[in-house]
């Protein structure tokens, strides 16, 4: 009824992913490696256990730590628009990505379905960006909730739930307005500009959802018919998808206009559905 179990995982990857990290909307590219990006490398361990128990109940928990080297970013201030070819504005570096799984199934009875939780940390460096420090990546996601159950009423009839809770995602957003000193023409003066806080510093809001459905079974004697209802986000959670500054920047000062809102835009409301499906 005991389990133990190990991996150690070394792995290669020609492509590289190259993503933005703004608070709007993402540009994401598959690249392949070249003479000056080289491929990604990494190599992950994992050590866990899991144990059978009575009444159809099985838990398993383990444990993670994975190395990543070579990964791809934009170099600070370039991005998908800048001139030239791409591998000018992209900067090479590292990543480490660490944490602890727990799942919980019971897959006997009336009742049955899962329960899973996630503690996770997943962290990029390169040498220009950040002072050369570790910062969360935008995918980084600390916790991570998950919540499945089915129950038959009888052969015909049963209901379904399914509930995910996660972290929101890191952004990075200018947090004050300065002067800095600049030298021009011979003379020293001083330029407005926007300073950011540290690259994926905040958080956007908690996601959570939860989605139900109720399925009715028939049998007849050539062919046997279901018809399934449901909800997806069934509370109509406004989950975040992605922010902007409601005023935005200046374009003559390429400064954030002082006061400015944010503003969340959400996807996908609550979606009801409904099927009628026949077999035979």
């Amino acid at each position: 009824n005991t389990e133990v179990f190990a991996s150690y995982t070394v792995m290669g990857q020609q492509l590289q992913y190259l993503t933005s990290e703004s608070i709007g909307l993402t540009w994401d590219q598959w690249l392949p490696s070249t003479e000056s990006v080289t491929p990604q490398e990494a190599w992950q361990t994992s050590i866990g256990i899991k144990q059978v128990f009575s009444h159809g109940y099985t838990l398993t928990m383990d444990i993670y730590y994975k190395k990543m080297n070579n990964l791809i970013t934009y170099k600070e201030g370039a991005s998908i628009f800048s001139l030239g070819a791409w591998e000018n504005i992209v900067t090479q570096g590292e990543g480490i990505a660490y944490g602890a799984e727990m799942l919980l199934e019971k897959t006997f009875g009336d009742f049955t379905g899962w329960i899973g939780y996630t503690l996770a940390y997943s962290n990029r460096r390169f040498s220009d960006k950040n002072f050369g420090e570790f910062y969360p990546y935008k995918f980084d996601r600390r916790h991570d909730i998950s919540f499945v159950g089915n129950y038959s009423f009888n052969e015909n009839v049963s209901i379904s739930t399914s509930w995910v809770f996660g972290t929101g995602n890191a952004v990075t957003l200018a947090d004050r307005n300065m002067n800095t000193l600049v030298y021009d023409d011979g003379e020293y003066g001083t330029k407005p500009i926007s300073s950011f806080g540290g690259i994926n510093s905040l958080r956007m809001p908690k996601y959570h959802r939860l989605d139900v459905g109720l399925s009715l079974k028939k049998e007849r004697k050539k062919f046997s018919r279901v018809i399934r209802i449901g909800a997806y986000n069934a509370y109509n959670r406004k989950n975040p998808y992605l922010i902007l500054l409601e005023d935005g920047y200046d374009e003559e000062t390429n400064m954030v206009i002082p006061n400015s809102s944010l503003i969340q835009y959400s996807l996908f409301p609550i979606i009801p559905s409904i099927s009628y499906s026949i077999s035979f």
